[in-house]
C-alpha cells in the first residue's frame, strides 16, 4: 500500500527537454515562500479530454500521488488528448510533473510497455505555448519547466509511442503534479477536483461515506455506565470488567486536535471481551465501539490453521483509516473458523466532533479442516478461501480496488473512490 501522504519522491531520471517555444508566457513576480505542490496546496481544479469507459478508472487517480494508477482517455483519444489544470491566479508556476505512461503492472503484464507512451507535450498558458519532449523509457515522474504566473494552463499529448498490446488505445498518465510558490498555502491539505471536457464543467462525482458522530463522555467509566444500561448481561465465562486496559497498536502521529487514544475491553462479546478505541478530544472521551476481540483488531483465530489477517491505521492529514480483523462467533465444528475485516475512517465532523463512518467490510477468511486419509488416520487437509480489498487513503481521497481473491456481490459493489467529507 502506498504510503498516505503524497508520493512526491520519485526522481526525473531525464529531464524534459524543451525542444521548441512558441511565444513565452509573462513570468509573474514569484511571492516569497518555499516551493509547494499546488494541485494539493489549495483548491485546484484538473480536467482531462475524456475519459475510459471502464468505472474502476477514475480521472481522478492522475493525482492520487500514486504511480501505480492512471488516468486513461477514450480509447482511441491519443494524439490531441489534454489535461487542464487550474491553480489560483496568485500562484508562480516553475514546474509541471508528470509521467509518460502507465507506471504499473497488471494481469496482462508491464502496463508501461503495453499501453501507449506520451513522447511529446505543448503546453499552452494564456496566449503561449511551449514543447516539451518526455522520455519514454523513464518510468518516473519528469520535470517540464514553467516560469509563468497562475491561473489555467492545458498539456496537450502531441506525439505518442504506441505500446505492445494493439487493441489498447487509450491516452495514459498515471500522475501530473504542478509545483510552484503561493504565499500562505501548506503542502498536501486539499485535493483537486476533477472534470471532463473541460475545467468549467461540474466536478466529476464521488461516492460519499455516511458519517456518524461518535458520542462524547467525561470518562471511560461514564461510557461503560452508558453502555450497560442498553447491553444485555454478559455471557461469556470470566468477563473482564468494563474498561479494562488493553494493548493495541500504535497510532501516531496523532491526528490534529487528539489528544490520546487507548484502548480497552467490553464484556459483551459472544464469545471473548470485545476491544474498543478511547479518542480523546477537547476534554472528552469518544469510543469507537467493537473494533476488535482481546486482540484489539489484530486477529487471533483460536485454529491453528487460519492465521490471523491484516490489521492497519493509515493517516491522513486529520483522518485515519481503521482495518480491523473482528473474528466470527466460532461455529460448533471446531474445524472451521471465519475472520472478517472492517474499514472504518474517523475525523472531524460537525463543529470539529469526532465522527466515523459506519463499517465497510474489506476483507473475509474461511478456513474449513477435513479429515483425510483411512478410518482412524490422524490425517488433515485444510481449505482456505478468502478476498481482501485494497485500501488507500490519499488527500481525503478513500479508493477502494480489489485485492486478493474473488470478491462476492456485497464487497465489489464497495469498490471505487470516496471523497471523505465527514462534516
Amino acid at each position: 500500500m502506498s504510503n498516505v501522504r503524497g508520493l512526491y519522491f520519485a526522481p526525473a531520471a531525464g529531464l524534459a527537454l524543451a525542444i521548441a517555444l512558441v511565444g513565452q508566457s509573462a513570468a509573474s513576480a514569484a511571492p516569497a515562500g518555499p516551493e509547494v505542490e499546488l494541485l494539493h496546496a489549495a483548491p485546484g481544479k484538473i480536467a482531462v479530454s475524456s475519459v475510459v469507459a471502464n468505472a474502476a478508472m477514475h480521472p481522478a487517480y492522475l493525482a492520487d500521488g500514486d504511480l501505480s494508477t492512471a488516468w486513461n482517455s477514450r480509447s482511441g483519444d491519443l494524439a490531441g488528448a489534454w489535461i487542464a489544470f487550474r491553480v489560483p491566479a496568485a500562484a508562480h508556476v516553475t514546474k509541471i510533473r508528470l509521467t509518460a505512461g502507465f507506471t504499473a503492472s497488471g494481469p496482462e503484464g508491464d502496463t508501461f510497455l503495453l499501453n501507449h507512451r506520451v513522447r511529446r507535450v505543448r503546453v499552452v498558458h494564456g496566449g503561449a505555448s511551449s514543447v516539451h519532449e518526455l522520455d519514454v523509457s523513464n518510468r518516473g515522474l519528469q520535470d517540464v519547466p514553467i516560469d509563468a504566473g497562475g491561473g489555467d494552463f492545458r498539456v496537450e499529448l502531441i506525439e505518442l509511442v504506441p505500446g505492445s498490446q494493439k487493441r489498447w488505445r487509450e491516452a495514459c498518465v498515471s500522475e501530473i503534479e504542478v509545483w510552484g510558490v503561493l504565499a500562505g498555502a501548506t503542502p498536501g491539505t486539499s485535493s483537486p477536483t476533477v472534470a471532463v471536457g473541460s475545467l468549467d464543467a461540474p466536478p466529476m462525482v464521488d461516492r460519499a461515506l455516511e458519517a456518524i458522530p461518535l458520542g462524547d463522555h467525561a470518562s471511560i467509566a461514564a461510557y461503560c455506565a452508558q453502555r450497560a444500561a442498553r447491553e444485555k448481561p454478559s455471557r461469556l465465562a470470566n468477563p473482564p470488567a468494563c474498561g479494562a486496559p488493553a494493548k493495541g497498536p500504535t497510532l501516531a502521529p496523532l491526528p490534529a486536535g487528539w489528544t490520546s487514544v487507548s484502548y480497552f475491553l467490553t464484556p459483551w462479546g459472544q464469545t471473548e471481551p470485545d476491544c474498543n478505541l478511547a479518542i480523546v478530544s477537547g476534554g472528552r472521551v469518544h469510543v469507537v465501539e467493537d473494533i476488535g476481540t482481546t486482540s484489539c483488531g489484530a486477529g487471533s483465530a483460536p485454529a491453528s490453521f487460519c492465521d490471523p489477517t491484516r490489521q492497519f491505521f493509515r493517516l491522513d492529514g486529520d483522518r485515519v483509516a481503521i482495518v480491523t480483523s473482528i473474528p466470527a462467533p466460532a461455529p460448533a465444528d471446531a474445524l472451521r473458523f471465519e475472520v472478517g475485516e472492517e474499514l472504518r475512517v474517523c475525523g472531524p465532523g460537525p463543529d470539529k466532533a469526532i465522527s466515523c463512518t459506519a463499517p465497510i467490510s474489506v476483507g473475509h477468511k474461511m478456513c474449513r479442516g477435513f479429515g483425510d486419509g483411512l478410518p482412524g488416520a490422524d490425517g488433515l487437509s485444510v481449505e482456505v478461501e478468502r478476498w481482501s480489498i485494497d485500501v488507500r487513503l490519499t488527500h481525503g481521497l478513500l479508493d477502494l480496488r480489489a485485492g486478493e481473491g474473488a470478491l462476492d456481490a456485497e464487497a465489489r459493489a464497495s469498490l471505487g473512490r470516496y471523497r471523505l467529507s465527514l462534516e
